[in-house]
């Protein structure tokens, strides 16, 4: 098989493992919240955005480690961050009617039914 052909077929298996693999971790994410009593806001925050920085953590140890290509570090990080910037804004962007942003602002308020956010 052509080098470049299974550069694509490998690549489309892992786009395959891990989308897969992200309702899982959500379901994941949210049986240990229930099991510990941690709130299902500290396990997102910080179980799922360690999770998910995982694969740039790795990329960028072994694009430094291997080749010695800092800019390639640099540029993973800064493309992810702007690229899942993007995503946000999209998703606030089709909303229809309250902001994205506020919605998710008011749910995060925990505070009993008499209190005010």
């Amino acid at each position: 098989m052509d080098a470049l052909v299974t550069t694509w077929l490998r690549f489309a298996a892992c786009l395959g493992i891990v989308a897969a693999a992200a309702p899982q971790l959500c379901h994941s994410a949210d049986v240990i919240s229930d099991k510990t009593g941690l709130s299902g806001n500290w396990i997102c925050l910080v179980l799922l955005a360690i999770a998910t920085s995982l694969p740039e953590l790795v990329t960028g140890a072994s694009a430094v480690t291997l080749t010695g290509s800092v800019d390639i570090v640099v540029g993973d990080a800064l493309g992810s961050c702007v690229f899942n910037l993007l995503i946000l804004a999209v998703a606030d962007f089709a909303q229809r009617g309250e902001s994205m942003y506020r919605r998710v602002g008011l749910a995060m308020c925990r505070r009993p039914a008499s209190a005010s956010c």
